[in-house]
């Protein structure tokens, strides 16, 4: 772990209960989060990210899901260390705190939107009367855009619209100023003006407080405009990582050059856009070798691909891949580009 870094995973792997036994849903996750930067974790559903983000928080429900192997340590503090049960209630919604990805069905229904963010100021700041804890959430609530806090603050989760929502849902992670913001999934099911104003009060809450922050989502339009880093999961593995002009700019790893392909372009008409072909593989049927082999037209069937789990492989000091062929990966990534181009025509 550098000095740099805030928090830091290692060799992380998770294991959940199904019908058919137990399944790994995370294998080998390594990554660091520095201070003060955004990292942003990006993959199709059934990937691993909002898995890994619970495990972050100690949320992993013991009948189905634990952690079997690896480190997550918070300024070098190692968090699932034995005895340190009590040390992880204290830094979850304190030092570490997490936007979910619902908030109605993460708020509670009976409680004042008021009475559920004093509750988590309460819970790390018991030294505040509760005339300041008012006064904090109206604050909070102001920070983050609600108007007329104070009216607003007496009000339950239904009184308030959906980007509303979101907002008392950031006003609460960031009660107590952690240094590890986890925004899962912050702005789905928003539109896009309202996605714009949620990811402008992010901005502002961690100028504010200087938080560092895990924004993961599938909209790659969100991580480019608001990430530092990037981190690319498929299968409940990392394929790729790096800084966000790196990957958006010279992909490394098939997988990411499909995510990328997929979106519509802004600059020239398109007729159609890239799929993916297939789908992510069950957790019960992960396939050997490379994970996203079977989808993956740059591999052709070639025998590495479907034997041997790939290496994470570096093109710099700050980009890796995991692909047997990554080398193969700009020109294929051309051709693709070529392939687009001649069905737009």
């Amino acid at each position: 772990m550098s000095d740099a870094s805030l928090l830091s995973v290692s060799d992380l792997t998770i294991e959940v209960a199904t019908r058919n036994g137990v399944s790994t849903a995370v294998e080998g996750l390594s990554f660091e989060l520095k201070r003060g930067e955004v990292l942003g974790i990006v993959g199709e559903s059934g990937s691993g990210k909002s898995i890994t983000m619970l495990a972050l928080m100690g949320l992993l429900s013991a009948d189905s899901a634990a952690l079997t192997a690896g480190r997550i340590r918070l300024e070098g503090v190692d968090l699932y260390s034995e005895g340190i049960t009590r040390y992880r209630r204290a830094v979850r919604g304190g030092a570490l705190a997490m936007i979910f990805q619902e908030p109605m069905t993460s708020l509670n229904p009976v409680l004042t939107i008021g009475a559920q963010i004093g509750s988590a100021i309460r819970q790390h700041q018991p030294q505040l009367s509760a005339g300041e804890v008012s006064a904090r959430v109206a604050g909070l609530l102001a920070l983050v855009g609600v108007p007329d806090p104070e009216r607003r603050c007496r009000q339950y989760p239904h009184e308030y619209s959906g980007g509303m929502r979101q907002r008392a849902m950031i006003a609460m992670a960031m009660a107590n100023e952690p240094k590890v913001l986890i925004a899962d999934e912050p702005t789905t099911a928003l539109d896009v003006t309202v996605q714009a104003q949620i990811m402008e009060v992010l901005a502002e809450a961690r100028a504010r407080t200087g938080a560092s922050m895990l924004l993961v989502t599938h909209d790659l339009g969100l991580i480019a405009e608001n990430a530092d880093r990037v981190l690319v999961m498929y299968g409940g593995r990392v394929v790729e990582q790096g800084s966000v002009t790196e990957i958006f700019e010279t992909p490394r790893h098939p997988y990411t050059i499909g995510l990328l392909r997929s979106l519509p372009a802004i600059d020239r008409e398109q007729t159609s856009l890239y799929a993916i072909p297939g789908q992510p593989p069950a957790l019960t049927e992960r396939p050997q070798g490379c994970v996203f082999h079977p989808r993956c037209e740059m591999s052709q069937g070639r025998s590495p691909c479907s034997q041997e789990r790939p290496p994470m492989r570096a093109f710099s000091s700050d980009h890796a891949s995991a692909c047997h062929y990554a080398q193969e990966a700009r020109r294929w990534a051309d051709d693709l580009a070529s392939r687009l181009a001649e069905t737009a025509s």
